[in-house]
């Protein structure tokens, strides 16, 4: 689908939970992908340092938004 390839790296993603670990912090290799979800196959990711799940879009404009990405842009 053409949405993941533009989609950003893995690795320039950080976990979202302040308590957290590895908080914030970039390509530190704890993030892993749990599964795709919806019309757009947003990933929802999973921290190894807190075990805790999350969107990709969690503290974004898009996060628990049904508006498509094409049209968000």
């Amino acid at each position: 689908m053409e949405n993941e390839q533009n989609r950003p790296h893995i690795e320039t993603l950080a976990c979202p939970y302040q308590d957290s670990q590895l908080y914030a912090h970039k390509a530190a290799g704890n993030l892993s992908l749990r599964k795709l979800y919806g019309k757009d196959r947003i990933r929802y990711l999973r921290c190894g340092a807190c075990a805790r799940e999350f969107s990709e879009r969690k503290g974004t404009a898009l996060f628990n938004t049904k508006v498509a990405e094409h049209k968000a842009i």
